[in-house]
């Protein structure tokens, strides 16, 4: 016979499967806001210009930026 867990153990495991996808879900909406906002940017370089020279430059600006803000915002919190 099965006996059943205690609060404390369901407490437990409750606490490592939702820390287990905590970092996860993160990386996940990390990147989703980067893509989104260096797209933007993107795109409204793409309309002002049709340099792809300058195209280029503003997308890999953006992307700079983008992971130092990520990486600031991820050190203070």
């Amino acid at each position: 016979m099965h006996t059943r867990p205690t609060i404390r153990e369901l407490e437990a495991h409750r606490a490592l499967h939702a820390s287990a996808g905590a970092g996860l879900a993160e990386v996940i909406l990390g990147g989703q806001d980067g893509l989104v906002n260096v797209l933007g940017v993107i795109l409204g370089v793409a309309a002002a210009s049709a340099d792809q020279r300058i195209i280029l430059a503003a997308g890999l600006a953006a992307t700079f930026a983008e992971s130092v803000s990520m990486a600031a915002g991820v050190y203070t919190s």
